[in-house]
């Protein structure tokens, strides 16, 4: 049996998908705005899950890594 490969091209289909460079958009402003807008929105017509993909994450600023950890967003 051949195991289900998952290509970042196929989420879009799967999922609501924002995906930020880390390295491009590392402050707290991304994760106040960006990221927090939308994680919080609700669409009519998507159902599912949301996915945050933040590409080299360990490029952010303290303050915007802290911000996530209190947003309670990373589970």
């Amino acid at each position: 049996m051949c195991p289900v490969v998952l290509t970042i091209e196929h989420l879009p289909a799967l999922f609501q998908v924002l995906e930020l460079n880390a390295s491009d958009d590392r402050g707290i402003g991304i994760v106040r705005g960006q990221i927090l807008s939308f994680a919080s929105t609700r669409t009519i017509f998507n159902t599912g899950f949301k996915l945050i993909i933040l590409d080299e994450a360990d490029a952010m600023t303290n303050d915007a890594q802290n911000a996530l950890r209190r947003s309670k967003l990373l589970l």
